[in-house]
């Protein structure tokens, strides 16, 4: 069982450490704001105050000062993920910075940095319980570069659902949460902790992102959490042979999903799959609720937070169904085509209203303007 005394002290370093740092990014907002505002326009664009996207800045230094604290094994799985998602992280804080999202670079750096992790760490996708599959598994460059564009889609996919207050954060501390009991089930207490002290991390900076934005993980901050996700979701399985890797799609599942249907549709549709658009799930849900909440409470941010409270609903189904399953590869398919007909039939559903996507609702754009610069008015005497 895990010991609470080499869990207590570095979940609250990285929690202090993390909420700290969000809360001096925006503290400081009007000296950087100048090249950390994100833009407030855009088809996934829906909030209305100049907000810093820089909010990856401390959710790597939470880490950081988590993975010193931590107890030997676990530091230096830490220190492992750190060096390794350093690349990737820059990557996105150079976009962040600059506004300018380079795909090509920043594919070949996700690339990289599955490649570094499976030289680093020793731990690749070496099976997935299918006959053929597995045989060319077998062929150790076969797995590194399997592992490597599983890493990138994962990155990738964190990113895509980060598009609402909270959202991405904690639907991560929710899988965190999910990977943590798949780890304590199969016997893994340091991968179990490891886990914990990370969701420490990531509840510093929600607290500074949920309801309210003040501040954004932006890409350099997803990118981060996205690693993090995708090599537990490697060696967990990888660590322990009773979990089948399946497993860890299936608590993945919310954020994959999201990502498979965006490049189906963006191809079907004859845009490139690169290329953002409005039709994300959470857009959706967005365009069901927005206008019911900021008529009853004034405030336009009280949807863009309820969003992300409705659709937490996707990974805790997958928390609780991993809880609950056996870790064979028959069961967590079955779990897995559950969660992906959950996906398709709310999808249709919100589709079939004719929710629109491209946001050409003038008169509620027009008021949803003049909330927000009331409400940029107020936070700059709130917040400084």
């Amino acid at each position: 069982m895990l010991a609470l005394s080499g869990l207590a002290y570095p979940f609250s370093i990285g929690f202090i450490v993390t909420f700290g740092v969000s809360f001096l990014i925006v503290l400081t907002r009007r000296w950087h704001g100048a090249f950390s505002f994100d833009h407030r326009t855009g088809v996934q664009k829906v909030h209305h105050i100049s907000t810093p996207r820089i909010g990856g800045l401390a959710v790597f230094a939470g880490y950081g000062a988590a993975a010193v604290m931590s107890p030997q094994p676990v530091r230096s799985l830490f220190l492992a993920v750190i060096a390794i998602a350093l690349w990737i992280f820059l990557a996105g804080v150079i976009e962040d910075v600059s506004k300018k999202g380079r795909v090509l670079f920043r594919f070949v750096v996700a690339i990289f940095s599955g490649v570094a992790f499976c030289v680093l760490t020793g731990y690749a996708v070496m099976y997935v319980e299918i006959p053929f599959v597995d045989d060319a598994l077998a062929l150790p460059f076969v797995a590194i570069a399997f592992t490597a564009f599983a890493v990138a889609g994962v990155i990738n996919a964190v990113n895509i659902i980060d598009g609402f207050n909270g959202l991405a954060t904690g639907a991560t501390i929710i899988l965190l949460a999910a990977f943590t009991i798949v780890s304590l089930r199969a016997g893994d207490p340091d991968m179990a902790l490891f886990c914990l002290i990370s969701i420490g991390v990531a509840l510093g900076f929600l607290l500074m992102n949920f309801p309210f934005g003040h501040v954004f993980l932006g890409d350099g901050g997803a990118y981060f959490l996205g690693f993090v996700l995708a090599s537990i979701a490697i060696m967990v399985p990888m660590r322990n042979p009773d979990v089948s890797p399946w497993v860890s799609l299936v608590i993945l599942s919310y954020p994959v999903l999201e990502t498979l249907h965006a490049i189906a549709r963006r191809a079907h549709s004859g845009r490139k799959i690169y290329k953002p658009d409005g039709k994300h799930l959470h857009m959706l849900v967005y365009r069901l609720i927005e206008r019911s909440i900021t008529k009853r409470t004034g405030d336009v941010r009280f949807a863009n937070a309820a969003v992300s409270v409705l659709l937490w609903g996707f990974p805790v189904t997958s928390l609780v169904l991993v809880a609950l399953i056996p870790y064979s590869r028959s069961w967590s398919l079955v779990a897995l085509a559950f969660m992906s007909l959950l996906y398709v039939l709310l999808y249709r559903k919100l589709e079939s209203r004719r929710l629109g996507v491209f946001w050409d609702d003038r008169a509620t754009r027009a008021s949803q303007r003049t909330v927000g610069a009331a409400l940029v008015d107020e936070s700059s005497d709130a917040l400084g």
